[in-house]
C-alpha cells in the first residue's frame, strides 16, 4: 500500500505543485560568459561546517573560470568581509591581479561595504 501511495503522489500534479521545498529558494542567477584569458573571470565561495582541523574549519575556494586552476585556503571560521579582503589581496592578488568579473553566492563576507 506504501508503494501504491509513493507513486500516486509522483504521478499526481497537485501534489508536485503544493510539496514543501526542502533547503533554500534559489538566488539570483549571474550569466556566465567565455572567459578570454587566465584569471579574468572568478568564482568564490566557502566549504563550511568541516572537522576541525588545525583549528580551521572553512575553506576558501577560488577557482579561475578559464583554466580551472584552484586556490583553497583555509580559515578558522567565516571570515569577515573586511577579513576576506586581506585573504583575497594576500592569495589571488598578489598573483593574478584583479580579475574582470568574480561571481559568488552573494553571501554577506561578498557583498558587505568595509
Amino acid at each position: 500500500m506504501k508503494l501504491d501511495i509513493e507513486d500516486y503522489m509522483k504521478s499526481c500534479l497537485i501534489c508536485a505543485m503544493m510539496k514543501h521545498r526542502i533547503g533554500k529558494l534559489p538566488g539570483l542567477f549571474q550569466q556566465v560568459t567565455e572567459p578570454t584569458q587566465p584569471w579574468e573571470e572568478i568564482a568564490m565561495d566557502f566549504i563550511i561546517e568541516l572537522p576541525e582541523s588545525g583549528g580551521n574549519t572553512v575553506i576558501w575556494t577560488v577557482i579561475d573560470l578559464f583554466s580551472q586552476q584552484a586556490h583553497f585556503t583555509t580559515c578558522k571560521g567565516l571570515p569577515s568581509a573586511k577579513k576576506l579582503a586581506n585573504l583575497f589581496m594576500k592569495h589571488i592578488y598578489r598573483l593574478h591581479g584583479i580579475p574582470r568579473r568574480i561571481i559568488s553566492d552573494r553571501g554577506v563576507q561578498f557583498t558587505a561595504k568595509i
